[in-house]
């Protein structure tokens, strides 16, 4: 389910082009609520945190690498119960652009 919301929201934010210097997209990702701590979500290659707005939506620029590297991620635990970090993908209650 959270892997199909990544997919749509990549889908989203790819057909978006704000022009400037960065190539990075911005993704927003809302957690659970209850989870007041920003989650290490900059320890993924390629996502880096940009703020966290209040304490369920946190905002992180991704490369496309840093973007498959979850989508990976989410597929593998879901297949496999077992994945590195996974306490990053269990806070996760879904994304948006």
């Amino acid at each position: 389910m959270l892997a199909q919301k990544l997919v749509v929201a990549r889908e989203r934010i790819g057909e978006e082009d704000l022009g400037g210097f960065d190539d990075r997209k911005l993704l927003k990702i809302q957690l659970h609520a209850g989870d007041k701590s920003v989650p290490a979500f900059d320890t993924i290659p390629g996502v880096e945190i940009v703020s966290q707005e209040d304490e369920s939506i946190v905002l992180a620029f991704a490369t496309e690498e840093g973007l498959a590297e979850f989508e990976s991620r989410l597929s593998t635990l879901a297949r496999d119960g077992v994945v590195t970090r996974k306490e990053l993908l269990f806070v996760i209650e879904d994304f948006d652009h």
